[in-house]
């Protein structure tokens, strides 16, 4: 997934957010763009119908300062336990 960012960088946003599957949920300060610094993160449990981390949601990070992320099943007829 790459790194959405609710403000673009270039109209003054700074931090970036990303999931990376089992690797879990990444908040990145991305002041120099080309040398990305993370501020925090969290583990995403273990999901044996699927991917932990794949979809992010930064729409309401601005408002209620929250971020959305999921996963997708990976199982047959998209079944996730």
């Amino acid at each position: 997934m790459p790194i959405s960012t609710p403000v673009p960088l270039d109209e003054g946003g700074r931090y970036g957010y990303t999931v990376m599957g089992d690797l879990g949920f990444h908040v990145l300060d991305l002041q120099d763009p080309a040398n990305p610094k993370a501020v925090g993160s969290v583990d995403l449990p273990v999901n044996v119908g699927g991917v932990e981390g794949d979809n992010i949601d930064v729409t309401r990070v601005q408002s209620r300062g929250i971020v959305l992320a999921n996963g997708y099943p990976m199982n047959e007829d998209c079944y996730e336990p």
